[in-house]
């Protein structure tokens, strides 16, 4: 049972909160109507047999754990609160002087020119402590405002869950803050709670107008109390629009409830130090240049080097090209644009001499074994150790370049300048997701065959960067190592992990394999020196 001419978006949840799938789309239901699926995803022109699949009364949606009805999702309301918590007490200063002495407006509200963004891309320690309004201008498009956000939202772009789950210097958070950020990300990252809260900030600035230029406050407030008398006028009329006195357009939290109630929750320093993962032994005294073998694969050959006693890794990420000898109808689809009006759906990852991705880790166990029956050879998916042993061949630290970070541009296909080329409405989004300090050139993914970057120690290309690599987990779980096009260069550690589903196929994901060879049934380049 649902609530009548009310938008609800259907989305499966894992057993901690997270929507596994995504409905882009909404539903609703007119009083006593019956909805389903039919009509959507069936032909239109075909009547759907009746089926009695409930035995039982349906069930009532219920509000989120702790409430006693919904409420509006408002950032200031949901997600600031954790942010001064958890993150206040060390995340509480621009990481840079000059967003500090930005120009504000006779209203101390910050505003930024495209001129501004690269000073966001300083750093690594956002503000998050910060929660005063601050208006995004974009230059050159007179009163053309990309909304308005608090300091801390416009900072806290970023791979967060990933960062968190992978240790984040000790922070926890509990099982119900978890839940509020899954549900926040889930909702699209929202800031305003309601229409009105937006409309109530932009009237009160005096020198715009939030339903057109020129309007003056007391036109802005009458359009305000309009809309308001329009929607009662639906409920009392038409049945089934909200309850004037539970309208969720009145749920309303304001900037000023919000310097009511953030100051009062104090920080919470972490109970546990931060702990680090511990990483594998490097291997030692390995002569790339001989130790290699070439398995001819259906869709291209793929070479091999001696990364540990028994251990074969592959040199490169797997191409395209002999995932479609395997699954002619995969597509590797496109990466996508950010904004809107464009003329294509983003920039394709098709080309046959790309890494495959959108694969899942299931998907990849069973190419492997797939290959071994037409090879004779046995190839599988590599374990975290193996994977790590490879990756830093013989390097200690935590990046494959050392020390400075910009010269991962000549190791690693990584986020970058390059990313400023990608078709982008104003290139004012993703600001702080890429290191404008350094350019390799590459916008997404790089050739899994033409190498643009130089081989590790052991002879391996691209174990840091382009895409993430499907690893077996200590438990057998999916697990995603290496980092990405689309990861920045301080987050790229050796150690860096992500797990999945088994079954998910994620955009930045391909497949490295690994050989247990006899090399008598593999065709070598070495000659006597293979063991």
């Amino acid at each position: 049972n649902a609530p009548v001419n009310t938008p609800i978006s259907i989305q499966p949840l894992d057993a901690e909160g997270r929507a596994v799938q995504l409905m882009r789309s909404w539903t609703v239901g007119m009083p006593g109507e019956y909805v389903s699926c039919i009509g959507c995803h069936e032909n239109p022109s075909v009547t759907a047999r009746p089926l009695q699949i409930v035995q039982r009364a349906p069930d009532t949606i219920k509000p989120p754990e702790g409430r006693d009805k919904p409420r509006t999702w408002s950032f200031l309301r949901e997600i600031q609160p954790i942010l001064q918590r958890r993150c206040s007490g060390c995340h509480d200063k621009d990481p840079c002087e000059e967003v500090a002495k930005c120009p504000k407006d006779k209203q101390d509200v910050f505003v930024f020119t495209m001129d501004a963004y690269p000073l966001f891309t300083r750093g690594d320690k956002p503000n998050l402590a910060d929660f005063r309004p601050m208006e995004i201008q974009i230059k050159n498009f007179k009163d053309d405002h990309v909304g308005c956000y608090s300091k801390s939202y416009f900072y806290l772009t970023s791979p967060l869950v990933q960062m968190l789950k992978a240790g984040h210097h000790g922070v926890e958070l509990t099982d119900t803050e978890w839940r509020r950020l899954y549900t926040w990300i889930d909702l699209n990252a929202p800031f305003w709670g309601t229409w009105t809260d937006q409309v109530e900030y932009f009237r009160m600035r005096g020198d715009r107008g939030w339903a057109g230029s020129g309007r003056s406050h007391e036109e802005q407030q009458k359009l305000l109390e309009y809309s308001h008398a329009r929607r009662q006028y639906g409920e009392r009329n038409f049945q089934g629009f909200w309850d004037p006195k539970n309208d969720p357009e009145l749920d309303r939290y304001t900037y000023r409830d919000a310097e009511r109630d953030i100051p009062k929750i104090a920080f919470e320093p972490p109970k546990k130090p931060a702990v680090k993962r511990v990483s594998a032994k490097p291997v030692q005294s390995v002569k790339p240049s001989k130790l290699r073998v070439e398995l001819d694969a259906p869709g291209g050959r793929i070479a091999f080097r001696r990364t540990a006693p028994g251990v074969w890794m592959a040199e490169g990420e797997l191409p395209l090209a002999n995932w479609l000898a395997y699954e002619p109808e995969h597509r590797n689809g496109f990466i996508d644009w950010v904004g809107k009006d464009h003329y294509a759906p983003g920039t394709s990852a098709e080309r046959h001499d790309l890494p495959v991705i959108r694969v899942s880790f299931d998907e990849a166990k069973a190419y492997a074994a797939w290959l071994s029956e037409q090879t004779g050879a046995k190839v599988r998916l590599p374990t975290e150790a193996e994977w790590e042993h490879a990756a830093r061949a013989g390097v200690s630290g935590d990046y494959a370049w050392g020390g400075n970070m910009a010269d991962f541009a000549k190791v690693a296909n990584l986020s970058d300048a390059s990313v400023e080329n990608l078709p982008n409405q104003f290139k004012v989004f993703n600001y702080h997701l890429r290191f404008m300090g350094a350019n390799d050139g590459e916008m997404t993914l790089g050739s899994a065959v033409k190498h643009r970057y130089g081989a590790n120690a052991v002879g391996l290309f691209d174990m840091i960067g382009n895409v993430e690599e499907w690893c077996v987990g200590p438990s057998g779980e999916a697990v995603a190592r290496g980092g990405a096009f689309n990861v920045l260069p301080r987050m790229a550690t050796f150690d860096r992990r992500n797990t999945y589903f088994p079954w998910q196929r994620v955009f930045n994901v391909g497949v490295r394999l690994v050989l247990e060879p006899s090399v008598e049934s593999a065709k070598t380049s070495c000659g006597s020196d293979c063991e």
